[in-house]
């Protein structure tokens, strides 16, 4: 090979070399531009790119983390689904968590205490009574507001009536009925037999006193009349 055959190889050697030289910096070039391009436009930056070169077609697929952004063109709007840092929130935008209450916690007693209902006063209490001379079983019953069925059931009879001993004497009790009388039912006692006895209506007894529709009364129990 004479010396110019070696100068056209030299010449061929170099523009080749240039070629490729210029093909890279085209390259890199359009590689930059393409993805400030996108970055603006909101593009992802991983997505594969296809360039010609020297009537090629390449396709690029870049790394996210190696992609080449210039200053200012990072969208801090982006969040870390589009591999960018999420945007920290400021101590003023972090919200306060409210008080929790948790389910096993106790009630507190004082909040759901109910007051208890005025107990009702029994039908039925008991007297002292000192016996006096000429009282029967039946006189009791009159004067006392009791009943020889009721002093019966208490274990007084008529052995027990002795002048000058004490009685613990079972009558109908005044607080049971305020404001009202008290009677001791007696034996063939009838709503209506006491309707007439005590002045009143038998629609009355049965109202005041909680009877049921049959106006049924007890032997030994107590009502109360107007």
């Amino acid at each position: 090979m004479d010396q110019s055959q070696r100068k056209s190889m030299s010449m061929v050697i170099v523009l080749v070399v240039s070629a490729i030289f210029c093909a890279t910096a085209t390259f890199i070039g359009i590689t930059l531009v393409a993805n400030r391009d996108r970055n603006s436009a909101g593009v992802q930056p991983d997505l594969p790119q296809q360039v010609i070169i020297n009537d090629l077609l390449i396709t690029l697929n870049t790394d996210p983390d190696k992609a080449v952004f210039l200053p200012g063109e990072l969208d801090s709007s982006l969040g870390p689904e589009a591999g960018y840092p999420a945007q920290e929130n400021s101590p003023d935008q972090i919200p306060t968590p409210g008080p929790i209450q948790s389910e096993d916690q106790a009630p507190d007693p004082a909040a759901q205490q109910i007051p208890d209902p005025t107990p009702q006063p029994d039908p039925i209490t008991t007297i002292q009574y000192i016996v006096q001379p000429g009282d029967t079983l039946y006189s009791l019953a009159q004067t006392q507001n009791s009943s020889i069925e009721l002093m019966a059931i208490n274990g007084i009879d008529s052995g027990d009536i002795v002048p000058g001993s004490t009685l613990a004497l079972p009558i109908a009790n005044p607080a049971y009925c305020p404001g009202m009388r008290t009677y001791i039912v007696r034996e063939n006692d009838t709503v209506f037999s006491l309707a007439r006895t005590f002045g009143t209506t038998t629609d009355d007894i049965i109202r005041i006193n909680n009877l049921d529709a049959n106006a049924t009364i007890y032997t030994t129990g107590v009502l109360c009349f107007p």
